[in-house]
């Protein structure tokens, strides 16, 4: 992980897409777990947690593709010169 002296705006963008592959592993987890107890019923907190990531990892997509401008080169945000202090051109 950065620390401030050695931080680019684009460390966030990655800090992202590696939290989306996190994401992604969860949702695998999710749907390799039986969400019906021996009698047929539901297991009503593994719906919700279902849920809630659902919810989150569109969030996170969303996030990521506007973070996508963070990635290189930017008008938007000043060159970084030398990584210490952040100082820009």
């Amino acid at each position: 992980m950065s620390t401030k002296s050695d931080f680019h705006p684009s460390d966030i963008y990655y800090h992202l897409l590696d939290l989306s592959e996190l994401m992604k592993a969860t949702y695998e987890i999710l749907h390799e777990v039986e969400y019906a107890r021996q009698d047929g019923s539901r297991i009503d907190e593994l719906d919700r947690v279902a849920g809630m990531h659902r919810i989150a990892t569109r969030s996170l997509d969303r996030i990521c593709e506007m973070a996508e401008i963070l990635d290189g080169p930017s008008p938007f945000l000043p060159s970084l010169v030398g990584k210490s202090g952040g100082e820009s051109q």
